[in-house]
């Protein structure tokens, strides 16, 4: 039985803060104004065995109430800030936009291409613009990593760990049942093993929604639970090198969430040899 130490017990009190609702944007009676309002970075891994020379992927902006009128909106490339060069690491398949009267919302298409794509990966910056509509105070500059990622089929094997709570050991990871999912046998006990989901093209992973029970029992607080981290991030997964950094939470069956030095959310750290 690993060793489980240092941890302490809390309830955690969640509230949910939400800005720019729709409500809020209905009461705004304001000029409207161009931002990158679905999220302000992205990231595309091309797949080195893929036989498509490129990934197509949507940058989405708006405003924060109706336009009026025809309205042209531009994309651009900020290249100071930016290390993958336009017409070689990607292209911008038409960088105008056109938002038409009582519209709020646009979309670029950005082509990826294959390549020139490496695993060090680059970035591009872009920028909006437009004659007719002002640019917001905030979310204003869009950052796109590309990279390059191998097949999910390479990543299983024997794995080096260094668990957060439960000190550093091997494991075997293998292919899980349904698309995109990984297995960690055995994890934390044997018997006990833990589903995860990753997306390929992101090179992101993460737990379920629903927690998993880890084999490891802390007295009276029962089972102790693995589920998805509860600060909202993920994990990366590198499936050339065979290396994954794995955000989570342990809970409890009541909905409580275990701590170590003051955090609720961890980073076990997986190495594959």
């Amino acid at each position: 039985m690993k060793k489980f130490n240092k941890i302490i017990i809390v309830f955690l009190l969640i509230f949910l803060a939400q800005s720019c609702s729709d409500n809020d944007r209905d009461l705004y009676d304001g000029t409207p104004v161009i931002n990158f309002n679905n999220g302000v970075s992205s990231k595309v891994l091309v797949l080195s065995t893929q036989t498509a020379p490129y990934n197509d992927i949507k940058i989405k902006y708006g405003t924060v109430r109706p336009t009026q009128g025809s309205n042209t909106v531009t994309l651009l490339v900020d290249k100071t800030k930016s290390t993958a060069v336009e017409g070689v690491d990607f292209q911008i398949l038409s960088a105008t936009d056109e938002l038409a009267d009582g519209e709020t919302n646009g979309e670029f298409t950005v082509r990826v291409f294959k390549s020139p794509a490496v695993q060090v990966g680059k970035t591009v910056v872009f920028n909006l613009k437009s004659s007719s509509i002002p640019n917001a105070v905030f979310n204003q500059a869009y950052t796109l990593s590309i990279g390059l990622t191998c097949p999910a089929s390479s990543f299983p094997g024997l794995f080096t760990v260094n668990n957060i709570l439960f000190g550093s050991y091997d494991v075997e990871i293998v292919a899980g049942t349904t698309q995109n999912t990984i297995i960690l046998k055995d994890y934390i006990e044997a018997g006990f093993d833990i589903t995860l989901n990753y997306d390929p093209t992101a090179g992101t992973v993460s737990l379920p929604a629903t927690p998993q029970p880890t084999g490891y029992v802390n007295g009276a607080n029962g089972m102790i639970l693995m589920k998805a981290a509860v600060d909202g991030s993920k994990g990366t997964i590198d499936f050339c090198n065979r290396k994954m950094n794995l955000r989570l939470s342990y809970g409890t069956p009541t909905g409580a969430t275990y701590t170590s030095g003051g955090a609720t959310s961890y980073a076990d750290v997986f190495t594959g040899y």
